[in-house]
């Protein structure tokens, strides 16, 4: 009996002494079983609420962020791993389903603290603005300043989201 730890967490035993086997065994596995749902945990319902406050303040920052996480846990254990290749792109688009299913149990298990922590994302993004403006400076300067802001909240959240037309969305399937 082989255990086969997966980049995403999970542990599989495969009935077998041959370490290829049992690699290709937990390849199947993970192909066919993509992308599992988070357990319920205080651990998995806070990375839920603490998603959603990242998602209000930069629209798909939280899975970029678990996404990320992923890619550098992958590169890590596949040189070390006999049963762990090196796929980063997959790793990010599994960090990236995870996130967001696991905000999604938080949210439908505590949907008021879902709302509170979307909200307090929300209030975080108006409070600490990209540019600052001087008390005097003049109307347009204060335009100037705010277009800044805007631009640069909006190309984060093209570059972070989710969805699979964003850049790293682009990147992941590129890999």
């Amino acid at each position: 009996m082989i255990t086969v730890n997966l980049p995403d967490g999970r542990t599989i035993q495969v009935n077998t002494d041959d370490p290829e086997v049992a690699a290709r065994a937990a390849h199947t596995y993970r192909t066919s079983n993509p992308h599992p749902q988070p357990e319920k945990s205080l651990a998995n319902t806070i990375g839920g609420f603490l998603g959603d406050a990242f998602d209000a303040a930069i629209p798909g920052s939280a899975g970029a962020i678990r996404g990320a996480g992923d890619v550098v846990k992958n590169a890590v254990q596949a040189p070390f791993s006999s049963s762990v290749d090196f796929h980063p792109g997959q790793a990010y688009r599994e960090g990236q389903a995870f996130q967001e299913a696991r905000q999604k149990r938080a949210n439908s298990e505590h949907p008021i603290l879902g709302s509170a922590s979307q909200v307090g994302g929300f209030a975080a993004s108006l409070l600490a603005p990209v540019s600052k403006v001087p008390r005097a400076a003049s109307l347009a300067q204060k335009a100037v300043a705010g277009a800044k802001t805007a631009a640069a909240y909006s190309a984060l959240s093209g570059a972070l989201s989710s969805k699979a037309g964003g850049v790293l969305g682009a990147a992941s399937r590129a890999l």
